[in-house]
């Protein structure tokens, strides 16, 4: 099917097309005129009208009538693990595994040592990608892409994103997590030993060096200088271990433990001596050492990642977050399992860079109900925000389920 939305012409793959489908492309065809966001909610029931990758029949359709040109770069994106295609790596157990492998292979100074032994293993579809540049043929993979500010992002299925922003800034520590920072800290120890002043230095590397996920962070706090009691390695190292033992001993509690970031920082400046804006920094100074030290078996250091995570989390926002010292499991009360939790309660501290990097964020669902809650919790703007009623052909079966209430006593009506 061909036709027309305003000024653009539209591919259609099938013979038929539902209203809401329509009404869906009219709205987000104006969003992207309009270079803004939107929010487009389309029921369960009715026909997928947009999704982040195209399935092959669509491709052939578009190839069919377009040609050459139908330039269009979909992509779908996922985790090493789902989309590696070395098999390997791939069959290693958990994601951060499988990221590690990656690593091995593909990291500037294990590829600079081909050069003296040609048995060092290296990525063979790697290292026949760059040779082939431009004629180079992407089959389904990891890529790493300069998007620019001109790019739209979607996300579909997006019913739970605040649940997904908010997870992604909370970290929880445990004593299995202290003493496995402290193990990665005398690995690294050993590692430094020998090397005399180790600086840091935070200048950019090759894409496929970097391991570890940035912590959201304001663009003032990225600009600031790095204090220079942790510029050299094992000062650093100093720092972490003073932090890791105050944990440590703020897990020591037999009560439930309410703190606001501001109150968890003065408490850290005063009885570790290390101050806010050390804090801030401890991922940037942990990435910076693991790229000096060029250790490439990264999953043997996510104890010591999740310390540094925490560290400049709580060290960088004042507010949106609460640390919470649980000191047993609800499951097992009598048994000692305390939790530190840095729990995040503002779910826009998370996506505000992908609104302030990309110039048109849609975000989309069966369900975005009440739809105007959604800009309330992620904090943006959207030029347009609908919800697109259902088109049904037949009459449907509303089925009513029958229960009782909490007090046994009344009925409960849900359809």
């Amino acid at each position: 099917m061909k036709f027309l939305i305003e000024d653009v012409t539209v591919y259609f793959p099938y013979d038929h097309i539902y209203p809401e489908q329509y009404s869906y492309m009219i709205e987000l065809k104006r969003a992207l005129d309009a270079k803004g966001h939107c929010l487009l909610e389309m029921h369960l029931s009715s026909p997928a009208t947009l999704s982040p990758d195209l399935n092959p029949p669509s491709s052939s359709f578009i190839i069919k009538h377009l040609g050459s040109q139908a330039k269009i770069l979909a992509i779908g994106l996922s985790s090493r693990k789902n989309l590696c295609v070395n098999p390997t790596v791939v069959a290693a157990e958990n994601r951060d595994s499988v990221d590690a492998g990656c690593r091995k292979l593909t990291a500037s100074w294990v590829r600079a040592l081909v050069a003296e032994n040609p048995d060092v293993p290296t990525s063979k579809f790697f290292e026949n990608y760059e040779k082939a540049d431009s004629a180079a043929v992407l089959p389904p993979g990891v890529y790493t892409l300069q998007m620019q500010k001109e790019s739209v992002v979607v996300f579909d299925e997006a019913h739970n994103i605040d649940n997904v922003c908010i997870e992604a800034l909370s970290v929880s520590i445990m004593r299995q997590t202290l003493e496995g920072a402290t193990r990665n800290l005398s690995r690294i120890s050993r590692e430094i030993d020998g090397r005399t002043s180790l600086i840091l230095h935070s200048s950019p590397v090759p894409v496929t060096d970097n391991w570890l996920s940035n912590p959201a962070l304001p663009d003032d706090i990225l600009k600031e200088a790095v204090p220079g009691n942790i510029r050299k390695a094992e000062h650093f190292l100093h720092v972490l271990r003073r932090l890791v033992q105050y944990l440590r001993g703020r897990l020591d509690t037999e009560n439930v433990e309410k703190e606001s970031p501001v109150g968890f920082v003065a408490s850290i400046s005063s009885h570790a001596g290390i101050d806010q804006k050390t804090l801030k920094f401890c991922y940037d100074r942990l990435h910076s050492l693991m790229m000096t030290l060029e250790i490439t078996d990264t999953d043997e250091f996510l104890h010591i990642q999740t310390i540094c995570d925490f560290a400049t989390l709580v060290g960088a926002y004042g507010r949106g977050f609460s640390i919470i010292i649980e000191p047993f499991d609800k499951s097992m009360p009598s048994i000692p399992d305390p939790v530190l939790q840095l729990s995040c309660h503002n779910a826009s501290l998370a996506i505000k860079p992908v609104f302030d990097q990309f110039q048109s964020v849609v975000i989309t669902s069966g369900t975005l109900s009440p739809i105007d809650l959604f800009p309330r919790l992620l904090d943006f703007h959207p030029v347009v925000s609908r919800s697109f009623k259902m088109f049904l052909r037949r009459d449907c079966i509303c089925p009513m389920v029958l229960t009782r209430g909490s007090d046994h006593d009344r009925e409960a009506v849900a359809d």
